[in-house]
């Protein structure tokens, strides 16, 4: 009998940690709108995701404001592996990353094919 009433309070405890999840997830200055979506719609599990959503929301948008996330970053990334120079060069030689490594004197890369005799 002890047992089976330790095994419902641990039951019981992880049903409430999961209920209440959205407000501990919540950042401090979110917190009590969090807590009072989830407290009173979280019984749906429509209201439940709202309020995981919003405790979400609240600890992103201050990253995605800070300016480290700009639209012309993906753009800017792609000037930038496009500048690099060893890039263009393999490009050019059409030669992948392992095979490069293999030159004969004048600097020409090698190919597999020049191995066979």
């Amino acid at each position: 009998m002890e047992v089976f009433l330790a095994f419902l309070l641990l039951v019981f405890g992880v049903i409430v940690f999961m209920y209440f999840l959205p407000s501990i997830l919540a950042p401090e200055s979110r917190k009590f709108e969090v807590l009072i979506v989830n407290f009173f719609f979280g019984w749906t599990i429509i209201g439940w995701i709202i309020a995981l959503m919003m405790a979400i929301w609240a600890t992103l948008l201050p990253i995605l404001n800070s300016g480290r996330h700009t639209p012309d970053a993906p753009v800017e990334f792609l000037e930038w592996c496009r500048s690099r120079p060893a890039t263009k060069e393999k490009a050019r030689a059409g030669v992948g990353a392992r095979a490069s490594r293999y030159r004969n004197s004048v600097g020409v890369p090698l190919r597999l094919s020049s191995f066979r005799s």
